[in-house]
């Protein structure tokens, strides 16, 4: 036996629709809430449960989540893209806990217009070209 991989087994998690588990304490999702704005916009959401010994373990791939009103934005794995202007609610579940979301979905039919902020600061930050010397 491995014994690096027997400790570290015990700490998996099971899915969803496992039995309740009385170690979890509770269930978090991040973000808080959603507001998704124009046609290219999309975010991202973590389940976290906390358990009685204070860790904490990434649940989000483990975990069902829904939307109260598809109609409203498309949920894929974790990521939510907007599909039309309203207010919705992700609903994650795990082992007999949940988590609610309030999503917010406007201007779902306009296309974002590029912007230095959104588009351009991120590429020059992730190639370290926003410094002084270089093109801050």
């Amino acid at each position: 036996a491995l014994p690096w991989l027997t400790a570290r087994l015990r700490y998996l998690m099971p899915r969803w629709d496992a039995p309740a588990d009385p170690q979890i304490v509770s269930i978090e999702a991040s973000p808080k809430n959603i507001q998704l704005e124009t046609a290219a916009d999309f975010h991202r959401v973590i389940a976290i449960v906390r358990m009685k010994d204070e860790s904490t373990h990434d649940v989000t791939k483990l975990a069902k989540c829904t939307l109260e009103e598809p109609s409203i934005a498309k949920l894929d794995g974790s990521r939510l893209t907007p599909v039309s202007d309203g207010t919705t609610v992700l609903k994650i579940d795990y082992r007999g806990l949940s988590a609610e979301v309030p999503v917010t979905v406007k201007d779902a039919e306009n296309e974002r217009l590029v912007s230095f902020q959104f588009d351009v600061m991120p590429v020059l930050t992730a190639s370290a070209c926003n410094t002084g010397s270089c093109h801050g």
